[in-house]
C-alpha cells in the first residue's frame, strides 16, 4: 500500500494531543503508543495512515473538546486530500465491515446532543460533508443514512444559529451530491470502483487479513448509487409524513419538504424514469402531500403545492390517479371552503396560475381527465371555480379596507388564471391559425381536419328530453356502453350528417384494434380494507362490455376518439344529475340511451359502482324504498365484509350511501347488512345468528347519533350502552363486555362518517347561502382557524386514504399533441369565461380588471374564430358590444371603455374572425 506523508503542521497539533490522550483514565495507552509510532513513521515517509485511524477514533471519544476538534479536523483533511479512503476492512473491528463505516460512525458519535460544544458540532458537519461528497471515499447505505441523520440532529438541537444554517446547507449538498452521482454515473466510474475494491482485497490478502467485504456485494456498483439515492429520498418522504410534535418539530417537516423540492426541481432522467423512485413517490411522497397539502401551516402548504407542481410537470405520465386525488380533494376543496384563509387560497391560486401558464399541461389535463369516463372533469371544474372567484365582489365589510383589498387581489388572481388558460389555448392552436390546413401541433404533419364537431355538454342543454331524439340515433353500429355499471346494449350515438359516419367508423375501428392500456390491467382494484376504489376502474362484473371498456378507457392521442368519449361522458353525467334529482327518471334516461340494463341486478351493480358519483342521500332513499327491495339486496351483496370487525364493516357499508330518515327503510337496510356480514364471516363465533349482528349494528347507529349529535346534551355512558346490548332472557350470555366496551371507545373517538357528506345523524344541515360571495364571507380569525382545523383534519384523512388506495394503481396517461383539442376545451368552458369577463367589465373604474377582461375577450374571440365556432364568437362579440353602448348617464365612462375594444380588435390580426357581428364594435 502506498503511504503519503502527513504535513508537519498537522503532526505538530495532533501528536501532542495524542500524548495528552495517553494520560486520560479511559484511554488505551498501548494503542496510543502504537499510533504515535505510526505518526513518527509517517513523518519519515514510512507506514500506513489508515492503520493509524484507531488513535483518531480514540481521540474522537475524548472528553476534551479541543482534542475532539483536532481529531475531526485531521480526519476531514485526510479524507479531502485522499490520504484516508477506508476501502479496506477495519483491522480493529472486522465484524463491522469497511473502515469507512467505522470512520463515519466515529465522527457521528462525537455529537451528544444540544450540550455538544459548538466547535465540535461545526467540525462534525465539515467532516461528514467531506466524507459524503469526496470522490476519494465511498459512503453508502447505512453509513450515508447515519451521516444525514447526524446533520439533521445538529440542525434540530443545536443552540448555535450558525451551526443550524451550516447543517442545513450541508444536508442540501449531501443530497445534491448523491443524486448527481446517480445521474452522472458512467461505466468508467464503475471500472474504477471495481478496481479499487479488488486492489483492497489483494492487499488485505497479502497482509494476511480477512478478505475484503462489502455490505453491498449483492448489488452492482451502479445499483449502489441508485440505492443510496433511493434510501435517503425515502427517508425524507417519511420525515415529511410525521405528525408535528415535541419529538418531531415543525422545522423538521419544513426542512424535509425543502429538500424534497430541491431534489425534484433538479430531477434528471434517471430519477424521472426509475421504477423504484416512482414507487416511492406514489406510495410515500404522494401520501405525505395529501396530508401536508391540507396543513394549517402556510409554509407547509406552500412547499407541498410547489412539490405537487414539480410532480405535475415532470412525473404526470406516471401519476394520473394521484394528480386527480390532489386536485379533487385538496386544491379545489381549499378554494371552495369558506373557512380557508386568504393566504391559503392565494397560494393555491398561485399554484394554479403556474399550471395555467403551461399549454401542454392544460391540454393534458383536459384529455386525461375531462375526456376519461372514469375521472373527474378537472379542467371544467377549475375554469368554473376560477370564474366564480373572479365574480366574487361586495362581500367584504365596507369599513374593512384590508378585507376589500384581499377580495380584490383574489379576484384579480382569478382573472389572471382565466386569461392564462385562454392564452395557453391560443398558443396551442397557433400553428392552425398560421396555416389552416395544419392540424397536428407537435409532429407538424398535415392531416385532414376531423369532421366530428358535435359535443354534448350540460351547459348547452339543461336536460335531454324525448324531443331530442332526432339528435340521438338508435340504429348505430354496435358501440358498447362505456362507464361503470353499464350494460352491453347498443350505445346511441349522435346523428349529424357526416359526423354520424365519423362516429360509427371510429367506434368500429376501435373495436377492431387491440388496445391493452395499463389502465385496464388494474381494473377492479380495491383498497386494503376491501372497499371499492373510486379512482380506478371497476371490474367487468358490473356489466360493462370488456371490449368497449377497453376501447374507451384506453385514451389515445386521437381527437375523434377523445370527442366521442367526451360525448358519452356528457350523456352519462346528465344521467347522474337526473338521478340525483329524480332517481327513476335518471335510470330511465340511461336505459333509454343504452347505458344501463333494465334488470334489478344490472341496476344494483350500476348504483354500487357509481355510488361516489351519485348523491348519497338520494341513493339511500332509493335503495331503502320497499319497491326497490330486490335492488337493495343485490346492492349490498356487492360488498365483501370478510375479515372485518363489525364497526369497520359498518363504516364500509355506510360509505356508499346515507341512511334514509324513515325508520322502516333503516330497518330493512340494517337487516340486510347483518345478513351479509354473517354470510361473509361464517367463522365469527360472536355472531351465531344474523339477529345478533342486526341488534348490535343498530345499537352502533344509535350510539353514534347519541355521542356526536350536538342536540343531545346528556350522552350515553359506556355502562348504559353495555346494558342496552345485554339479552333480556337467560337463553344465552350475550356479547362480551370488553367487546362492547371497545366498540363504545372506538365510536366515541371516531364517529361514523360518510365521505363527501355529513355524518350519519339525520340532522338537517344549517342553511347555507348559494351565493359564491357568501362563501367568501370573512369571519373572526379564531373562528376561521377552528373551522379550518376541524375541516382539514377530516379532509386530510380522506385524502390520505384515497391516495393510499391508488398508490399501486397504474393508469394510462396520454400526452396530447393535436390542436383540435382546443375546440372541445373552449366548447365546455366558454360560458364561465364569458360570464366572468362580462362581470369584470362592469367595473370600469378598475383598470387592472378591465385590462384583463379585454385581454380575455381578445383570446376568446381568437379561439372562436380560429375554429369557426360562430355561436360562441357571436356571444362574445355581442357581450363586448354592449359595453360600448352604456346609458347616457355613464357617457364619459362608456367613451373610455368604448375606445378600448376598437383599439384591441379593429387594428390587430384577430379582426378577420369578427364575423357578421364584428361591425358592432365600431358603431
Amino acid at each position: 500500500m502506498i503511504s503519503w506523508p502527513l504535513r508537519s503542521s498537522n503532526n505538530a497539533d495532533f501528536m501532542p494531543a495524542v500524548r495528552k490522550l495517553i494520560k486520560q483514565k479511559y484511554t488505551d495507552p498501548q494503542a496510543c503508543q502504537r499510533a504515535l509510532t505510526h505518526l513518527e513513521n509517517l513523518e519519515s515517509g514510512k507506514g500506513d495512515i489508515e492503520r493509524s485511524f484507531y488513535v483518531l477514533k480514540l481521540a474522537c471519544q475524548s472528553r476534551s473538546s479541543r482534542i475532539v476538534v483536532i481529531a475531526l479536523d485531521c480526519i476531514q483533511k485526510l479524507v479531502a486530500y485522499g490520504y484516508l479512503r477506508g476501502t479496506r476492512m477495519d483491522p480493529h473491528e472486522q465484524t463491522k465491515g469497511l473502515l469507512i463505516d467505522t470512520i463515519v460512525e466515529s465522527v457521528c458519535n462525537c455529537f451528544h446532543g444540544p450540550a455538544t460544544d459548538d466547535g465540535v458540532q461545526l467540525q462534525i458537519i465539515k467532516a461528514l460533508l467531506t466524507l459524503v461528497t469526496s470522490p476519494n471515499c465511498q459512503v453508502h447505505e447505512s453509513s450515508l443514512l447515519l451521516a444525514i441523520q447526524t446533520c439533521f440532529d445538529i440542525y434540530l438541537s443545536s443552540r448555535n444559529v450558525t451551526n443550524q444554517n451550516t447543517a442545513k446547507a450541508t444536508l442540501t449538498q449531501m443530497y445534491n451530491s448523491s443524486f448527481q452521482k446517480m445521474e452522472s454515473y458512467t461505466g468508467a466510474e464503475l471500472d474504477d470502483y471495481v478496481i479499487a475494491q479488488c486492489l483492497g482485497q489483494i492487499v488485505s490478502q497479502v497482509d494476511q487479513e480477512l478478505p475484503t467485504y462489502t455490505k453491498t456485494q449483492d448489488f452492482e456498483p451502479s445499483n449502489i448509487l441508485h440505492y443510496d439515492a433511493y434510501i435517503i429520498f425515502h427517508a425524507l418522504c417519511k420525515l415529511s409524513l410525521r405528525q408535528v410534535s415535541d419529538e418531531h418539530p415543525l422545522k423538521l417537516k419544513l426542512l424535509s419538504l425543502q429538500l424534497i423540492l430541491a431534489i425534484l426541481q433538479n430531477a434528471g432522467s434517471v430519477l424521472r424514469s426509475s421504477e423504484i423512485f416512482l414507487a416511492a413517490i406514489k406510495q410515500c411522497l404522494c401520501v405525505a402531500l395529501s396530508k401536508n397539502g391540507l396543513s394549517n401551516n402556510n409554509e407547509v402548504l406552500s412547499l407541498s403545492l410547489s412539490i405537487f407542481m414539480c410532480l405535475l410537470k415532470d412525473f404526470k405520465v406516471h401519476l394520473k390517479m394521484q394528480i386527480e386525488v390532489f386536485f379533487k380533494e385538496i386544491l379545489i376543496h381549499i378554494i371552495e371552503s369558506p373557512s380557508s384563509s386568504f393566504d391559503q387560497k392565494w397560494m393555491v391560486l398561485d399554484a394554479l396560475i403556474s399550471m395555467c401558464s403551461d399549454p401542454q399541461c392544460i391540454v393534458d389535463i383536459f384529455v386525461n381527465y375531462d375526456c376519461d369516463l372514469q375521472s373527474t372533469n378537472i379542467f371544467e371544474r377549475i375554469v368554473t371555480l376560477l370564474s366564480k372567484i373572479a365574480q366574487a365582489k361586495g362581500q367584504a365589510n365596507s369599513n374593512d379596507v384590508a378585507a376589500k383589498i384581499r377580495e380584490r387581489n383574489l379576484r384579480i388572481r382569478g382573472f389572471e388564471c382565466l386569461v392564462a388558460i385562454l392564452k395557453c389555448m391560443v398558443d396551442w392552436s397557433k400553428d392552425l391559425y398560421i396555416n389552416p390546413f395544419l392540424t397536428t401541433f407537435k409532429n407538424r404533419t398535415p392531416v385532414q381536419e376531423t369532421k366530428l364537431s358535435v359535443t354534448l355538454h350540460a351547459a348547452d342543454q339543461a336536460s335531454i328530453s324525448s324531443n331530442d331524439s332526432n339528435k340521438i340515433s338508435s340504429n348505430t353500429t354496435a358501440a358498447k356502453p362505456c362507464c361503470n355499471g353499464f350494460t352491453s346494449s347498443n350505445t346511441n350515438a349522435i346523428s349529424n350528417g357526416n359526423a354520424q359516419t365519423t362516429i360509427n367508423n371510429n367506434i368500429n375501428n376501435n373495436n377492431n384494434d387491440s388496445i391493452t392500456g395499463s389502465h385496464n390491467a388494474t381494473s377492479g382494484n380495491t383498497t386494503a380494507n376491501g372497499s371499492s376504489n373510486a379512482y380506478s376502474n371497476s371490474s367487468n362484473s358490473n356489466g360493462v362490455s370488456s371490449d368497449f371498456q377497453q376501447n374507451m378507457s384506453s385514451i389515445r392521442d386521437d381527437p375523434e376518439q377523445i370527442e366521442v368519449t367526451k360525448m358519452h361522458k356528457g350523456i352519462i353525467e346528465q344521467g347522474y344529475d337526473l338521478f340525483n334529482r329524480k332517481p327513476k327518471r335518471g335510470l330511465e334516461f340511461l336505459q333509454k340511451h343504452g347505458y344501463l340494463g333494465k334488470t334489478d341486478l344490472e341496476i344494483a351493480k350500476f348504483l354500487f359502482a357509481n355510488s361516489d358519483k351519485l348523491d348519497k342521500t338520494t341513493l339511500g332513499e332509493f335503495i331503502g324504498d320497499l319497491s326497490n327491495k330486490e335492488i337493495m339486496y343485490m346492492f349490498v351483496d356487492q360488498m365483501n365484509f370478510a375479515g372485518k370487525d363489525i364497526v369497520a364493516a359498518l363504516r364500509h357499508f355506510l360509505d356508499h350511501f346515507r341512511l334514509p330518515g324513515e325508520a322502516q327503510k333503516i330497518d330493512r337496510l340494517m337487516e340486510k347488512f347483518a345478513a351479509r356480514y354473517c354470510e361473509t364471516n361464517p367463522n365469527n363465533k360472536l355472531f351465531h345468528s344474523a339477529d345478533v349482528a342486526y341488534i348490535l349494528s343498530y345499537s352502533i347507529i344509535i350510539l353514534t347519533t347519541d355521542l356526536h349529535s350536538p342536540s343531545i346534551k346528556q350522552k350515553m355512558t359506556k355502562e348504559q350502552y353495555i346494558r342496552m346490548n345485554q339479552p333480556t332472557d337467560n337463553r344465552d350470555n350475550g356479547l362480551p363486555e370488553d367487546f362492547l366496551s371497545s366498540i363504545y371507545d372506538e365510536i366515541a373517538c371516531s364517529e361514523i362518517k360518510i365521505k363527501g357528506t355529513t355524518k350519519i345523524t339525520n340532522q338537517a344541515p344549517p342553511p347555507q347561502s348559494t351565493k359564491w360571495t357568501d362563501k367568501l364571507a370573512p369571519s373572526s380569525s379564531k373562528q376561521r382557524r377552528m373551522l379550518y382545523d376541524k375541516e382539514m383534519e377530516s379532509m386530510a384523512e380522506t385524502a390520505r386514504i384515497l391516495m393510499e388506495s391508488v398508490s399501486h394503481v397504474e393508469a394510462q396517461f396520454t400526452l396530447a399533441s393535436h390542436v383540435e383539442y382546443v375546440k372541445p376545451m373552449f366548447k365546455i368552458a366558454w360560458t364561465p369565461f364569458l360570464v366572468a369577463f362580462s362581470v369584470g367589465l362592469q367595473e370600469i373604474d378598475d383598470d387592472d380588471i378591465t385590462y384583463l377582461c379585454l385581454l380575455g375577450f381578445r383570446y376568446a374571440l381568437r379561439i372562436a374564430g380560429t375554429f369557426r365556432m360562430d355561436s360562441e364568437r357571436d356571444a362574445f362579440v355581442q357581450a363586448l358590444s354592449r359595453f360600448t353602448l352604456l346609458t347616457t348617464s355613464l357617457k364619459n365612462q362608456s367613451k373610455k371603455l368604448g375606445n378600448a375594444p376598437r383599439q384591441k380588435y379593429q387594428h390587430n390580426q384577430d379582426s378577420n374572425y369578427g364575423g357578421t357581428l364584428g361591425g358592432q364594435l365600431s358603431k
